[in-house]
């Protein structure tokens, strides 16, 4: 409190908040009662607390929550008549994209939260499901008891479950992409982190759950529930993140550790001929033996655009295309046809087997 004055602020009573969590039945929230500044001060626990946009309850049931949403969101789609309607104002088109880009983010906020895949809460999805039916009524100028499935064929909106599930997986497919430092990274159980030696820093991170809880081995925590729905070796790829660069392949945020290294620097004329005779003297060892390498080239001329594929496997050339591509055609085109193509003839041939690389010139 003396830090506090020193500085000039001080504490207002009245916006003093607590809460106590519990997982137990029964469990009360007794009040806080201290002194400040000389007098006493009974800090009551209220029903729920707002917090960076949550209302916490105290079985963080998210019941109150997911009720003040809803509420919200009947407010929004009560201003859509002022909008339009079947005689005038703006297109059912237009009201089916406000009720996606406004209404949705709203009703939907931190649902990643309480929203349980594997034992959805129907109680709290029941009460969305009464938003979207009626914004879907407004957006399709549609009667009072019509059927809501009708309405999502005929809007092109999906039931909100979908939308729910699409959301919880959207944001554990955004998981690994995450730098090795955020905060959520850092309280990921220890299987999903990166365990090479060349990391300029090791980050362990600390038990994702701050607290025991009864049959910890069964009840997980949201962002353990999360993570656990794709595998731990997933790579950390992220094609328009500057950690994937070529100059960042060596920092904390490497997304291809032990599987792909990039030089940044192209090769000298000079130096082509011995990087040729490595490159052979690799592929004639027991691991170069063991590996399929597929080496793609898209080049172009000033007639049309070309591409061509080599596979080696064991020091046996497998299959080798050169085939021109398109007069109007790009490099660029050329280079993402023999990928593609590439890809395809591995997937066909040899299926999920253990093939690393796939090499362009």
């Amino acid at each position: 409190m003396g830090t506090f004055t020193a500085i000039g602020m001080s504490i207002d009573p009245d916006k003093c908040d607590l809460m106590h969590f519990s997982w137990r039945r029964g469990e009360t929230n007794p009040p806080l009662k201290t002194t400040l500044y000389g007098k006493p001060l009974t800090v009551i626990p209220p029903s729920s607390i707002h917090w960076l946009g949550f209302h916490l309850d105290l079985k963080l049931s998210f019941r109150h929550h997911v009720s003040l949403l809803a509420k919200k969101g009947k407010a929004i789609v009560s201003g859509l008549k002022v909008l339009g309607n079947t005689v005038a104002g703006i297109s059912p088109s237009n009201l089916r994209l406000l009720y996606k880009t406004v209404i949705i983010p709203a009703i939907t906020y931190g649902s990643q939260l309480w929203f349980n895949p594997d034992r959805p809460n129907k109680k709290l999805i029941e009460q969305l499901e009464r938003v979207q039916h009626q914004a879907l009524k407004q957006v399709a100028g549609a009667f009072y008891d019509a059927q809501e499935e009708a309405l999502q064929i005929l809007t092109y909106v999906p039931p909100i479950t979908t939308t729910l599930h699409k959301l919880y997986r959207s944001a554990a497919l955004r998981i690994p992409r995450l730098p090795l430092t955020s905060e959520i990274t850092r309280r990921l159980p220890a299987d999903y982190l990166p365990s090479d030696a060349r990391l300029t820093q090791r980050v362990i991170p600390p038990k994702h759950i701050p607290f025991p809880r009864p049959r910890a081995n069964e009840i997980l925590s949201p962002l353990t529930r999360m993570v656990a729905t794709f595998d731990s070796h997933t790579e950390r790829a992220d094609p328009f993140h500057n950690q994937n660069a070529p100059h960042h392949q060596r920092l904390s945020s490497a997304p291809f550790n032990g599987r792909l290294t990039i030089n940044p620097e192209a090769c000298g004329k000079k130096e082509r001929k011995s990087l040729v005779a490595n490159q052979r003297i690799w592929l004639g060892t027991q691991e170069g033996r063991n590996t399929l390498v597929v080496v793609t080239d898209g080049s172009l001329t000033s007639t049309a655009a070309g591409w061509a594929i080599t596979g080696i496997h064991a020091g046996r050339t497998l299959f080798e295309y050169k085939i021109p591509f398109a007069v109007r055609a790009s490099n660029h085109d050329a280079e993402m046809m023999a990928l593609a193509h590439a890809s395809k003839l591995i997937y066909e041939h040899w299926g999920r087997r253990a093939i690393y690389p796939v090499g362009t010139l």
